[in-house]
């Protein structure tokens, strides 16, 4: 070795502890740069998930919404039952009308029936008395 080639032992390690420092600086840059990177990465999925909660959310108020909007629509059971009771009672009401009109006629059929009977049993009898009298008084 020539004297340009020698270094002394101070030179040495300030170089070699120089080129570490470099490496460990340029490693922790990259641990930075990726660890920043994940941090991005992390608060763009947050930011996502925030949206897409948002937009679940605005679903489930809407759904709320259109619910709280039937149940104001719909009748109570004390009401429907109250309702239902009058309905009843005036179809019962009907029934018992269409009953008695019906039992009316049914009556008004039967004495018709009855009457037309009579007047055909009386004609026939009144038929038989006028043959009976052209048969036998006349001639």
């Amino acid at each position: 070795m020539t004297d340009g080639e020698m270094v002394t032992l101070r030179e040495y390690l300030e170089r070699e502890q120089a080129g570490q420092r470099r490496e460990i600086l340029d490693k922790l840059a990259e641990y930075r740069d990726s660890h920043e990177r994940e941090h991005a990465l992390l608060a763009e999925a947050i930011k996502r998930a925030q949206e897409a909660l948002i937009v679940r959310l605005e679903g489930m108020n809407e759904f709320r919404s259109q619910l709280e909007q039937e149940r104001a629509s719909m009748m109570t059971r004390d009401t429907f039952d109250a309702k239902h009771e009058a309905l009843e009672a005036t179809v019962n009401k009907l029934i018992d009308g269409t009953n008695m009109r019906v039992s009316t006629l049914e009556t008004g059929y039967a004495n018709l029936s009855g009457r037309i009977t009579a007047t055909t049993a009386l004609l026939v009898v009144g038929l038989g008395v006028l043959e009976f009298v052209l048969k036998f008084v006349i001639r």
